[in-house]
């Protein structure tokens, strides 16, 4: 395997169990990847802090979880030192941190319906050298994800 490095989000409709020791929960989570020996069922699945899978936020609970036949407006803004992520306006995660610059992409692990659209990308002007927004501001994703799963 080689090394890795990149942000996962993940967003889970229901809270399960695999191989009876590894659970994953209804909710939200962010992970900051880095490194190459990365378990999937501790780490992808459960989501265990460690040295190479850094743990960044989690939100799970009861009616946290996506539902089907819904559609979600997702919105990322990504920057040097921020990561803030909404769902329908709603502040999921806002982080701060030391993330690099990058590209981004979806996955679905189960949900063969799911639908993305209308992506937009806005880059924001950067600041001159000399204002303190200089490093503050990078990057913007305005993403509107559609999600349809069907049963």
């Amino acid at each position: 395997l080689n090394h890795l490095e990149f942000l996962l989000f993940d967003w889970k409709q229901n809270s399960q169990t695999v191989n009876l020791n590894y659970r994953a929960y209804v909710g939200f989570s962010l992970t900051q990847i880095n490194g190459s020996k990365i378990d999937n069922l501790l780490h992808f699945w459960q989501h265990t802090d460690t040295p190479e899978f850094n743990v960044l936020a989690t939100d799970y609970g009861l009616h946290k979880g996506w539902l089907d036949n819904t559609e979600y407006e997702f919105a990322l803004l990504y920057q040097t030192n921020r990561i803030k992520i909404d769902i329908d306006r709603k502040t999921i995660f806002d982080v701060s941190g030391t993330f690099k610059a990058g590209r981004f992409g979806f996955y679905n692990f189960s949900q063969r319906g799911a639908d993305y659209s209308n992506l937009t990308y806005e880059p924001v002007s950067v600041p001159e050298p000399n204002s303190p927004l200089t490093l503050l501001i990078s990057t913007i994703f305005c993403l509107n994800w559609k999600l349809f799963h069907k049963q």
